[in-house]
């Protein structure tokens, strides 16, 4: 009996990395000081000709605050609407918020799984994860997956064709069959 049915897993899901988050966020964060320094230096320029009262600057900086809240929120929710549904022989694709879209991909005929990982992937424990499908031609990528060894040896119990599981595998690495 294998360990997937001895635990009774019938899916797993996987996300990308909260690491792309906080780069989301801190892109959000560059995009509003630069917005802020923009908006400050025109106003500055402008005082010369006009006057503009504190009480409308508050308003300006507030309705700025609320934008960046609201992108902030984009972001998160964003990101918790973007994951792969794994199920024996297929992975699901599911992005979206306001539209949702699912991709479903066979995973029926997949031989081997590589995991490349980037220096800063391995330190920050995210990488991608590439399943080679001979029947389908082409090869199916899970993108900035966190954890990427332990997700390797989990979807590999979830590949009818590979026979065992991988092991810890070097980055670039190939587990086949």
């Amino acid at each position: 009996m294998s360990p997937l049915e001895q635990a009774k897993i019938s899916y797993l899901i996987l996300h990308r990395s909260p690491v792309f988050v906080l780069l989301d966020l801190l892109l959000i964060e560059c995009v509003y000081f630069i917005f802020i320094a923009l908006l400050l230096w025109f106003l500055l320029v402008l005082l010369n000709q006009i006057t503009l009262s504190p009480l409308g600057l508050i308003a300006i900086l507030f309705v700025s605050l609320v934008l960046k809240a609201g992108a902030v929120a984009l972001a998160g929710v964003g990101w918790l609407h973007e994951y792969y549904e794994i199920r024996v022989a297929e992975i699901t694709h599911h992005r979206g918020i306001f539209r949702k879209y699912h991709e479903v991909l066979s995973t029926g005929e997949v031989r081997s799984i590589t995991l490349t990982q980037d220096f800063l992937g391995q330190i920050l424990r995210y990488g991608t994860l590439t399943l080679h499908n001979p029947a389908l031609g082409q090869e199916i990528r899970l993108a900035g997956i966190s954890n990427p060894n332990r997700c390797q040896q989990l979807l590999a119990q979830f590949l009818p064709k590979i026979e065992q599981p991988p092991s810890f595998i070097q980055t670039g690495g190939i587990a086949a069959s």
